[in-house]
């Protein structure tokens, strides 16, 4: 069961990354690494959208 729910993370974070090329936008690898914590049920969404919110806002005062 755990092999199975690991394919399924993988095409879920492919399709979200097909789905920004098409924008012309590529995820970030922290993003990444946060979204597959959060679809493996290790952090919460709102977790999730913190800790994004973290590295932008570190990003954008530097």
């Amino acid at each position: 069961m755990q092999a199975k729910q690991n394919i399924n993370i993988e095409k879920i974070i492919k399709n979200v990354t097909a789905s920004l090329a098409i924008e012309g936008l590529k995820p970030s690898k922290d993003a990444v690494t946060i979204n597959r914590q959060f679809l493996e049920g290790k952090i919460s969404s709102k977790e999730a959208i913190n800790k994004i919110k973290e590295k932008y806002i570190k990003v954008t005062v530097k």
